[in-house]
């Protein structure tokens, strides 16, 4: 992406600036980042995400839809399968895991695609039903940021 870019609307010149997004989070709702990603990757403006502090569970799909991403030295990034609940008759329990699994494989389909990690790996992190940490050196090695800054 050019570092900006001059366009008009209405009359009005504009020129175009990269957008900086610092995330610094415990994740959340999964269709709420999902939603966020979606914006990010249609957006003609370049956007520069950089991990800081805690980057973990939606929040590393965040940090991984920038354009340009990018950490600082101390961010601890966290991976773990889709967690989630549910309540009512069985037939409705049985709908709602299936919808998390539908879910977990969208996040799985888009850290292989916007990574190093390698699916034995990321099985194994999803599989091991534990909360898989790491720092921005090891994010460096997977080929999730470009830059430690």
């Amino acid at each position: 992406f050019p570092s900006h870019d001059i366009y008009a609307l209405d009359g009005h010149v504009y020129n175009r600036k990269p957008i900086t997004i610092y995330v610094n989070s415990h994740g959340g709702s999964v269709y709420d980042g999902l939603a966020l990603i979606g914006a990010m990757e249609t957006s003609t403006t370049p956007i520069i995400t950089i991990a800081n502090g805690k980057v973990m569970s939606m929040g590393v799909i965040i940090a991984l839809a920038g354009h340009i991403r990018k950490a600082t030295p101390y961010t601890t990034y966290m991976i773990h399968s889709v967690s989630s609940f549910t309540w009512g008759q069985v037939k409705q329990m049985e709908e709602d895991v299936k919808e998390a699994k539908r879910l977990n494989n969208v996040l799985f389909d888009f850290i292989l695609s916007n990574s190093a990690i390698s699916k034995k790996k990321l099985t194994k992190i999803y599989k091991s039903k534990q909360d898989y940490f790491f720092d921005a050196k090891t994010a460096k090695q997977y080929d999730m940021i470009e830059e430690i800054v």
